[in-house]
């Protein structure tokens, strides 16, 4: 009859929804333990992104020294080329003056040889 026919169709919705339900618990707990290991996987990242920022701030410390260290030594260099320009110079000029003062001797001894 109708009302057996109804009565069928509430259990057989309720089995539906009781499967439903089973269904929607099940990928609920999947969903949970996906957003735990999303969270950890997450954690972990922010740990390694931690670290890479020390880790790149340190570098950047190190580059800083090496570059004031580099400019030390450029000035440093470009003082003992200044000092070694002006060696040069004087070696240049006395190795001048030694030629001439020993032209003027062989000149002088010229003279005295021939009186």
């Amino acid at each position: 009859s109708k009302r057996d026919d109804h009565y069928k169709d509430m259990v057989q919705e309720h089995e539906k929804l009781k499967l439903e339900t089973v269904q929607l618990s099940e990928e609920i707990r999947t969903l949970k333990k996906e957003s735990k290991d999303t969270q950890s996987r997450n954690e972990l990242l922010e740990t390694k992104v931690e670290t890479l920022r020390t880790k790149n701030s340190k570098l950047m410390e190190d580059i800083s020294a090496a570059d004031g260290q580099i400019k030390k030594e450029r000035t440093k260099s470009q003082q003992v080329e200044k000092e070694c320009t002006e060696l040069r110079s004087s070696f240049d000029k006395k190795s001048k003056e030694h030629i001439d003062l020993q032209y003027s001797m062989a000149l002088e001894k010229n003279k005295v040889e021939k009186l």
